[in-house]
């Protein structure tokens, strides 16, 4: 999937940042992600994900996603919040991971699993990086799955038209569904792309590439 280098390189946590916040993409901040509760949440969340895909599915129960945040994620103390909204985030959390991963019985072990991948796109001139949550197979079609804190809808945007694009060039079909969870507002995202879908996404990326390189440009002369 790497293959020759491509002029320029796309990675999924950086269009996010690009999308979410250019004046933090570009002086190399982090903005909301540096926050301690958040980015204890979305680590705990990411290795509570893992875990489950890696027990037996007659032995997946909902007390089990409970003890895990109990024991990965930070205290009051710590997250930087007054108690009523830590209590409220992490009640939120618990919920809604609970909802999504127990959404439907899930006996095969996942595709992938927290991997990244790397695919070239000759037409952009463009390399794609993706971190890849949960990637399923069922009924000859496959589904991608992301998890996410965010309830910016643009970042959320970006990653369903990045990550189709990456889908494509990376197992030659569009996947059956491309699906985004809010882990603390329930909300959920999914798409069923066309081929139509296809060449959006592609001048998505396009555009996007072009801005992100014209804003550096652009620093780097008033340097």
């Amino acid at each position: 999937m790497s293959g020759a280098p491509a002029a320029s390189r796309m990675e999924d946590g950086r269009l996010e940042q690009f999308i979410r916040c250019p004046g933090c993409f570009y002086s190399g901040g982090n903005c909301q992600e540096s926050e301690p509760w958040r980015e204890s949440a979305r680590t705990s969340a990411d290795r509570i994900i893992r875990e489950f895909y890696g027990i037996d599915a007659s032995r997946r129960t909902a007390d089990i996603i409970l003890e895990r945040l109990e024991m990965y994620l930070i205290g009051p103390e710590e997250s930087g919040l007054v108690m009523e909204d830590y209590l409220r985030m992490k009640k939120n959390l618990a919920k809604y991971l609970i909802l999504a991963l127990f959404q439907e019985e899930k006996t095969d072990p996942p595709l992938f699993l927290f991997e990244t991948l790397s695919v070239q796109v000759e037409e952009l001139d463009l390399e794609l990086v993706m971190h890849l949550h949960v990637g399923e197979w069922a009924n000859g079609s496959y589904t991608l799955k992301r998890y996410y804190l965010d309830e910016d809808w643009s970042v959320v945007k970006a990653y369903l038209q990045l990550s189709l694009v990456f889908a494509y060039k990376a197992f030659g079909r569009l996947p059956g569904q491309i699906e985004a969870y809010n882990l603390l507002t329930g909300e959920a995202y999914r798409i069923r792309p066309k081929s139509d879908d296809l060449q959006a996404s592609m001048d998505f990326l396009r555009l996007t590439d072009t801005l992100m390189r014209e804003h550096k440009r652009g620093r780097i002369m008033l340097a």
